[in-house]
């Protein structure tokens, strides 16, 4: 039982978050001191989803056991399930809560009003070292609704491959490795790469979701049953008996008893913090974009000199250095404690406490806690999460299916029909079966399906199939590469005239630049610093930079321009930045101003929502240098505007600016650094880029926490409609109601309303005044709106997190990278988004149409842009890439290898380019990989392209190594196969044209005038018997094993400088 709780409401009033937990996590780490607490549990329930998080994170920086109850995110009766992240969190919850192990349980009102299980989660807890049954854990996760799959990518799924299982539950992905029957390893892994991360030492699985087939047919109770040791605290009352109500009115199908707590089920002793935060006011008493780090430094010393202890908040090892800094420059002497015990001692001094609070306060009179975000205008990092490599769209033959058209290299267009294991020459391997014109069929070796390629070209019909034997294949070839050296000689005449040595440098090492680095609010991910790497370094270039930065909407490719920005500025430059829409020039407007004012950066906008005299002035300013920064639409590119001292141009989304305004852009770009930003690339810019011609640099790792969006092809139908509507402003979001007909949105608008008339409805479109226009986004924005009936101006508009659903009417007339771009507007938070798109009945659209609503379906994953925009070629055909008299020499080979021609094309008279060369490597001893060791098939198709590639041997250490870990270990014919790709990668280096692995210890190798080999010592060893030599140049030898065979070969093969 729980003490009485001698709790002063008056210690709590206008106090923010942060004291809070700072009280609850010294009461629980230090129970012994005195305290106003008096049990060891508390259960706090916030209004949203934002405070409740907020105090998680610090109580969790703490070490305390904490568990958040997220809400069920599907109406109450609704017969779907619940979405797999979300129902995977609220499991691990509920077992935290229903066991007791979590100290604190923080929920949002909602989720604390919606009844739980009173059962535990758990399924099965297994050790390392320790013997089970494989059968029969996977019967038990079976019988707990978990889904069998070839490859695990979501929660509820397990995958088996030999004696290794995949397992998705809360806490995972776990790889579970077994020997017969004993577990020898535990491991997280990574769905994306399918790798094996940590290793642990025993785990225990939970259920994936709370239910096993329906959540509504489940025995519930309330969470206060689990509560009855704790402190229940409970901020605003008000707010927390209106949720009972509303969510007791929105259950229509199902008792609300069953699900629901009622308005007299809190619990008696409840501590209600009505006033709690309502009037708090920051401790460094400013607003972040509105001072300096001059001034909250200033603030900051104030403040220690008026105490005995202060306590550093740090969240990071960035954090840690920038206090250090000011120690140094002010002398303070810093200490490091864990966790809370320095207070717990008494001590006074300044120490630094590795955890993530928000914001400053005092926690008494002569003790204060600093947190690192307030003084060093930081906000809450993310975590990156890495997902499949772009560079391997285009090529990856994972993303064929038997029917598709592919095009052999040497043979042209045909169909693949599958991958057949077949025994040539007296050994076994996998084949690629591709059927050409005629019902010819060719059989491509697992060792040359790099040279196979997924046909992108012609969009009405499907391409001509090739007859093999025939020589129509070469001449198509032939001309489409005439073609491609008319247009690489064009292109670099152009690229030549950009290579002319640009008359601004910029600064390289610099203190201003590394704090505004550090004051990005989230942790970069790899690819975004790599592409922050590629632009600095195209900066410090003699020559104007060109790159393209393509990534999904949300992820990032904005910071790439505020550092590149940011190098311009601090180098005595000015940087234009260019938007196609207002509203998106107020958002950059708004970013680049929260960013650069703490150090005095001066950004202005020009834009239609100024007045003419504002515009006016703004310009005046940037053609005498008195700004640093001016973003605005094509206004920017109007008659008399100049720049006083330029050097960087940033251009947002180029593909929406009109052919005239991309005239003046190319005008433009002569002699500054040139920045393209875009989320899904239009086909020219993307065949620019992998053709060789424009860099580009592609950002596609989603924050921590994105989920796909959810994409349903839906018919006009009021009662689907209203079950959309209702589950976003259940939830207490935002809705999209995209209709692209300004004619006819009033009244769609006024049917929208009709169907949920609950809901506040608001509409936007291209032909309203200007103010009005600004006003109904800027109020959607802060949410006074529920519903925006809008016309596709909204492709680029502001962010608004809150919005996480989107129907677009008739979206079988958009374009597939409009669709895309749209759908883009939601998805941007943890909650699961929803696209809707709305068309006629499916069989009455045009083929082109059903194309484009398939792939949009098929590409709800997160960081489809690129992807897509692949699909966009491949459907609208890409005759458009570099003028129409093109398409027939696109359609002809291909779109993949009529790049490939271009880029060789481009190299050539570039002088990059070096002749290529394909050996032969062939073997007695099967090398395959077998079906029974990787049964999927776009699993084996991927890997056999990656290892036909390979080209050092890190690469191949490292697939074997995934092998091993994906798969268990290699049967003796992936061994072979990886032996094969080894010397294959041997004869490349010493260029030698055919080896020949035979059984029984007997090698060969062929060799001619170009081969990197010591023919002085090769002719020495055959004189002296030691290896057979024929007058065709092969090489025959004995060796006792393949490893001396490569020695030997690696003997021979000729060093620098070395004769021949």
């Amino acid at each position: 039982m729980k003490q009485a709780c001698t709790f002063d409401i008056d210690q709590v009033e206008g106090q923010p978050l942060g004291w809070l937990a700072f009280q609850i996590a010294r009461h629980l780490l230090f129970p012994e001191r005195e305290s106003m607490f008096h049990a060891h549990r508390f259960f706090l329930s916030f209004p949203d989803d934002t405070r409740a998080r907020s105090i998680y994170r610090t109580l969790n920086s703490l070490g305390i056991p904490v568990a958040f109850l997220p809400p069920w995110e599907i109406l109450p009766g609704e017969s779907s399930d619940f979405f797999a992240p979300n129902a995977a969190a609220r499991s691990q919850s509920i077992e935290a809560i229903v066991t007791k192990q979590a100290r604190v349980v923080i929920a949002t009102h909602k989720s604390a009003i919606q009844k739980i299980p009173g059962n535990s989660q758990h399924i099965i807890s297994v050790q390392r070292g320790y013997r089970y049954r494989l059968e029969e854990i996977m019967e038990k996760l079976v019988n707990h609704s978990f889904v069998r799959v070839p490859t695990v990518d979501d929660f509820g799924q397990i995958a088996r491959r030999g004696d290794i299982l995949d397992i998705y539950c809360p806490g995972g992905p776990y790889r579970l490795d077994f020997f017969d029957e004993e577990l020898e390893r535990i491991t997280r892994f990574d769905v994306d790469t399918q790798r094996s991360l940590d290793s642990l030492d025993h785990v225990s699985v939970m259920q994936h979701r709370e239910y096993q087939h329906s959540p509504w047919e489940i025995d519930r109770q309330s969470v206060f049953n689990f509560a009855d040791d704790a402190h229940v605290l409970i901020t605003n009352r008000d707010e927390f008996y209106r949720v009972i109500e509303r969510e007791r009115k929105h259950c229509f199908s199902i008792d609300p008893d069953r699900i629901l707590l009622g308005t007299s089920d809190a619990p008696e002793d409840t501590i209600w913090l009505d006033g709690f935060a309502s009037n708090h006011v920051p401790l460094l008493n400013m607003e972040y974009e509105q001072t300096i780090a001059s001034q909250r430094e200033e603030r900051f010393l104030d403040i220690l000199g008026k105490v005995s202890a202060a306590y550093l908040s740090c969240r990071s090892p960035h954090s840690v250095d920038k206090f250090l800094e000011l120690s140094e420059a002010y002398g303070l002497q810093l200490q490091k404690i864990d966790q809370l015990d320095g207070l717990a001692a008494g001590l006074d001094g300044y120490f630094l406490l590795n955890a993530d609070f928000e914001e400053s306060f005092y926690i008494n009179d002569n003790h204060v806690l600093i947190a690192d975000r307030d003084l060093f205008a930081l906000a809450t990092p993310k975590k990156a999460q890495r997902i499949l490599g772009v560079t391997t769209y285009l090529t990856d033959l994972a993303m064929l299916q038997p029917g598709d058209y592919v095009v052999h290299v040497e043979y042209g267009v045909g169909i693949f029909r599958g991958i057949e294991n077949l025994s040539a020459a007296g050994t076994r391997g996998d084949f690629l079966k591709i059927e050409y014109s005629r019902g010819d069929v060719l059989y491509v070796p697992n060792d040359k399906f790099h040279l196979v390629q997924k046909y992108i070209g012609s969009d009405t019909t499907g391409p001509k199939l090739d007859r093999m034997g025939s020589k129509s294949w070469e001449k198509r070839k032939s001309r489409a590469r005439k073609s491609v050296e008319d247009i690489a000689n064009s292109l670099t005449e152009m690229d030549a005239l950009r290579r002319r040595h640009k008359d601004h440098t910029y600064l390289r090492d610099s203190s201003i630049y590394d704090d505004f680095v550090g004051r990005f609010p989230f942790e970069e991910t790899s690819d975004q610093l790599k592409a922050i790497d590629e632009t600095l370094e195209d900066m410090y270039s003699p020559f104007p930079m060109d790159r393209l930065i393509c990534g999904d909407v949300g992820y990032g490719k904005t910071e790439v321009a505020l550092r590149a920005a940011m190098k311009a500025v601090e180098s005595g430059y000015q940087t234009v930045v260019l938007a196609p829409t207002t509203i998106l020039v107020e958002q950059h407007y708004r970013t680049f101003q929260e960013r650069f004012i703490p150090f005095g950066v001066k950004v202005e906008m020009v834009s239609r929502f100024r007045t003419a005299k504002e515009n006016r002035l703004v310009l005046e300013k940037l053609a005498s240098s008195k700004v640093d920064i001016v973003i605005g639409t094509h206004k920017l590119l109007g008659k008399g505007v100049s720049a006083a001292n330029p050097a960087l141009l940033v251009i947002d989304e180029e593909q929406r600016f009109g052919v005239k305004h991309k005239e003046k852009l190319k005008e433009l770009k002569a002699n500054i650094d040139v920045l393209t930003l875009t989320a899904t690339p239009i086909p020219r810019t993307l065949h620019m880029a992998l053709g060789g011609i424009r860099k580009m640099s592609v950002i596609e790792t989603p924050p921590k926490d994105r989920r796909s969006i959810k994409t349903e092809v839906i018919e006009f139908d009021e009662n689907v409609l209203r079950q959309g509507l209702m589950r976003e402003f259940h939830r207490g979001g935002q809705v999209y109601f995209l209709h692209n007909r300004v004619e006819t949105i009033n009244s769609i608008a006024l049917r929208i309303q009709s169907i949920i008339p609950e809901a506040r409805v608001a509409v936007a479109h291209g032909q309203m005044g200007e103010a009005n226009l600004e006003r109904v986004m800027l109020e959607f924005s802060a949410g006074e709106h529920d519903i925006l009936v809008c016309s596709s101006i909204v492709e680029s508009g502001l962010d608004v997190p809150q919005a996480n659903t989107i129907f677009i009417n008739r979206a079988d007339t958009f374009g597939l990278a409009q669709i895309y771009q749209l759908r883009g507007r939601v998805g941007r938070s943890e909650r699961q988004a929803f696209c809707y798109l709305i068309i006629p009945p499916f069989d009455t659209l045009h083929e082109v149409a059903q194309k484009r609503i398939k792939a949009i379906e098929e590409l709800s994953y997160l960081g489809a842009g690129f992807r897509l925009a692949t699909y966009d070629l491949e459907i609208r055909g890409a005759g458009n890439l570099l003028g129409s008299e093109q398409s027939g020499q696109i359609a002809s080979v291909g779109f993949e290898m009529y790049t490939d021609m271009l880029r060789e094309s481009v190299r050539k008279l570039t002088g990059e380019m070096g002749d290529s060369f394909e050996p032969s490597v062939r073997t007695e001893q099967p090398a395959f990989i077998p079906e029974e060791y990787v049964d999927d098939m776009p699993a084996r198709l991927s890997l056999y392209k990656r290892m036909s590639v390979i080209s050092n041997e890190n690469d191949l250490d490292a697939i074997a190594e995934e092998l091993r870990d994906r798969f268990g270990p290699p049967p003796a014919e992936v061994q072979q196969l990886l032996e094969v790709c080894g010397m294959k990668m041997l004869a490349i280096k010493a260029r030698i044209d055919q080896i020949y692995l035979a059984s029984q210890g007997k090698y060969s190798f062929t060799v001619n005038e170009q081969s990197q080999v010591n023919m002085t010592k090769i002719i020495q060893l055959a004189m002296e018997r030691k290896i057979e030599l024929d007058p065709q140049g092969k090489v025959s030898i004995e060796s006792k094993s393949l490893r001396q065979f490569k020695l030997f070969i690696q003997s021979v093969i000729t060093k620098d400088g070395e004769q021949k």
